[in-house]
């Protein structure tokens, strides 16, 4: 665990990749407990879990959820450029109702979403379609599949 200059606690997550060398996402966390941290944003890189989960990380990085906290995490990866401030903003609004929080890096070549499993996946799925569509780009679900791409059934 690392910790900024304003005192805000970061685990380096290890992010493994198929097609290049693993690499490591700083994400905010609050330690619950010894060796036990909720995670306060949901990574981009790192699959398996969102923000509120209680997880527990190994030494190389390796992330096991605990405790769920109920939200969905949803990446898109931008595939022409980076995404513009407006499609940024009708995604934040398309899920403003619902309680979501859409986040991205200054550069804005992905977003990362984070919205409650109770939300319902029609309506997720319609939300992230739509602006999939007008943007060109992919979206997924980081904690709702496993690698062999079974659902998790935790909701």
């Amino acid at each position: 665990m690392t910790t900024d200059g304003r005192g805000h606690h970061h685990l380096n997550l290890l992010a493994e990749s198929a097609s290049g060398p693993p690499v490591r996402e700083p994400v905010p966390v609050v330690r619950v407990s010894d060796g036990r941290y909720r995670l306060e944003a949901t990574p981009a890189l790192v699959d398996g879990c969102a923000a509120g989960d209680v997880v527990e990380v190994d030494r190389d990085g390796r992330v096991s959820v605990i405790e769920r906290g109920g939200n969905l995490a949803i990446q898109s990866f931008a595939e022409r450029g980076p995404f513009r401030m407006d499609q940024i903003d009708a995604l934040r609004e398309a899920f403003a109702a619902e309680g979501g929080l859409v986040e991205f890096p200054p550069h804005q070549r992905f977003v990362v979403v984070t919205v409650a499993a109770r939300v319902g996946f029609p309506r997720v799925e319609a939300v992230m379609d739509a602006w999939s569509q007008a943007t060109g780009s992919g979206w997924s679900f980081g904690n709702v599949y496993d690698e062999q791409g079974e659902p998790l059934h935790w909701w």
